[in-house]
């Protein structure tokens, strides 16, 4: 039986409208993530590159989790004190400024800051989604907020390098 138009399936089985809310969901964070992968591309530092790789496959898993993919509390709650490490690790080595910072000194601080954005607009979907979506693991939800936060740390670490 041929799929209907305008219709796509979760990973659960469910067809549902392209314009019901799990899928703004799935593509705000596919977008932060192809955001995340401009940054990657642009960074010189291997253990940036790496860190934003792991972010972009723990943003898989959140996906997953909104497709109805099951098995994500444990993770999630892993994954939030991972990110919360990098946070704290970060925030060791970076001067924090005083006041709201222009972002764009070069193309990678912009990369960064608009990988910064993305995650935010992804965080909010999110926030929607799992107010409607009864049992969502609010693990997930806090990672996506300190994905926003090793972000902007990350391009305030590029700053004072110089980079």
């Amino acid at each position: 039986m041929p799929k209907k138009i305008g219709y796509s399936s979760l990973a659960d089985g469910a067809e549902l409208s392209k314009s019901d809310f799990h899928f703004d969901v799935l593509g705000s964070i596919d977008e932060c993530s192809a955001a995340i992968a401009l940054a990657k591309s642009l960074h010189q530092e291997a253990g940036t590159r790496a860190l934003l790789t792991e972010i972009q496959k723990d943003l898989s898993f959140i996906m997953g989790a909104v497709a109805g993919m099951q098995g994500g509390e444990a993770y999630f709650q892993e994954r939030l004190t991972w990110i919360e490490g990098q946070i704290i690790g970060l925030k060791g080595v970076v001067v924090l400024p005083k006041a709201f910072i222009l972002p764009g000194e070069n193309s990678l601080e912009a990369s960064l800051d608009l990988a910064r954005t993305f995650a935010r607009r992804a965080e909010r979907a999110l926030a929607k989604y799992a107010e409607a979506a009864a049992g969502f693991d609010q693990n997930a939800l806090q990672y996506l907020n300190r994905v926003s936060t090793v972000l902007y740390l990350h391009e305030l670490k590029s700053r004072n390098e110089g980079a």
